[in-house]
């Protein structure tokens, strides 16, 4: 007599899990695409640290981190990916959310689509980056005066800060729904303020070790310094995490996330089965960075950024080569654009500004335009490191940066006269 096999109904209707991993693969295609585009284009070119360069000790950071990525990221995916597949064909979710967590880090400066408030530290290794190469791109970018993306930074960062986010947040949910039985609203709204919190850490953590800055932040912890912490990233983020988390935390009892269900009804191969899960994975990491984050800190910080400090402007590896010195651009704030379509040049009013050599992409501004001042004020001078080295919270607490006249066109507190 034949035996007798469980085989899964085949369901009529496509299960979330396949929709989601259309979406995954829809976004692979995008960043093909983009990247693509980068590496046959002119952004392909390093942003230079500039003339000073950051503190010995910030280097030796930025060295050791940049050193252990690889090895790091190799170890995950031993013991996350390959290994627990070898032993049960299976590869479990954390396997799979270290793969989107890497694909993650390509929106890392997303939010300056409209406007350049994030810089990143360029004496990390780069190779400038991509994000000019989005269509519509409006932040102000040049072969090698780009928001760089420091591809050995990245890559670790976001799988690091993402897993360790999950880590406590799923502690502190099962405390508190063992000690309140409370359910998942509940426990959202209990997590949302640790999560700000544990931002303000993390992320204060690494700007005071001059890894990137928040330059156009506009309310801040101290905001007369490099390590500028506005106090909307910390809502933004938490809005951004809490998706990811709860991704990860919530499943059914067959042990699915909201977007694996209908997985095992699914008559594939085991292989395929990964393959399916790990683009849906993708799918709802990269939109929910897209939704929760990028939209909205584009239109509320890089349409209209604040005003940099200082200690930022006179920092070139802070500036990217955008703005400030070294260049005849202002760096922005209110008043002061610095987009594909219009900057503010320090030449003075007489002065011919060269005409730029750039030839603009298809989906770019054809002509950008730049703006003038007639108070001569020019950008701050080079910060010196033996003069003027990192100094954590050297600062007012919370508020503005009191530089008015620093990067705005101003002097002595008059407003701006743009032609």
């Amino acid at each position: 007599m034949a035996e007798k096999y469980d085989v899964p109904a085949i369901p009529k209707s496509r299960p979330a899990v396949v929709w989601w991993a259309w979406i995954g693969g829809a976004w692979l295609v995008f960043w093909a695409y983009v990247l693509t585009r980068w590496v046959t284009g002119p952004y392909f070119v390093s942003v230079p640290v500039g003339p000073v360069e950051p503190a010995a000790w910030s280097k030796a950071i930025m060295d050791t981190w940049q050193i252990l990525s690889l090895p790091l990221l190799a170890l995950g995916g031993y013991f996350m990916i390959y290994r627990p597949y070898k032993k049960t064909r299976n590869v479990p979710l954390d396997g799979l959310l270290l793969i989107a967590f890497v694909f993650f880090s390509l929106q890392d400066a997303g939010s300056n689509y409209l406007g350049i408030w994030y810089t990143v530290n360029s004496y990390m290794l780069n190779m400038g980056s991509f994000y000019n190469e989005i269509p519509g791109w409006l932040g102000f970018g040049r072969p090698g005066a780009v928001v760089p993306y420091a591809y050995l930074f990245h890559i670790t960062e976001y799988p690091l800060g993402l897993f360790t986010f999950c880590f406590i947040g799923s502690g502190l949910m099962n405390f508190a729904r063992k000690r309140w039985n409370w359910g998942p609203v509940k426990l959202i709204i209990f997590i949302f303020p640790f999560m700000m919190l544990y931002d303000l850490v993390i992320e204060g953590t690494f700007q005071t070790l001059g890894l990137y800055t928040m330059a156009g932040g506009k309310i801040s912890f101290f905001p007369d310094t490099y390590e500028k912490f506005p106090l909307i990233e910390m809502i933004w983020i938490a809005c951004l995490n809490i998706p990811v988390l709860a991704l990860r935390y919530f499943k059914n009892d067959k042990g699915e996330t909201i977007v694996e269900r209908g997985i095992n009804s699914m008559v594939i191969s085991d292989l395929k089965k990964q393959v399916v899960r790990c683009l849906a994975l993708i799918g709802v990491c990269q939109t929910i960075f897209l939704t929760c984050y990028n939209i909205p800190v584009a239109l509320t910080m890089g349409s209209n950024p604040g005003e940099w400090p200082s200690d930022i402007v006179s920092r070139p590896y802070l500036t990217d080569g955008l703005c400030g010195p070294g260049t005849d651009r202002l760096c922005p704030g209110p008043g002061v654009p610095l987009t594909q379509q219009a900057w503010v040049t320090t030449r003075p009013a007489g002065e011919i500004v060269p005409e730029e050599t750039w030839n603009s992409r298809f989906w770019e501004p054809s002509v950008g335009k730049a703006l003038r001042r007639d108070d001569g004020k020019k950008n701050p001078e080079l910060t010196d490191g033996k003069y003027r080295k990192y100094r954590p919270f050297n600062s007012q607490f919370l508020g503005y940066s009191k530089d008015r006249c620093n990067t705005l066109l101003c002097i002595e507190g008059r407003e701006p006269n743009l032609p």
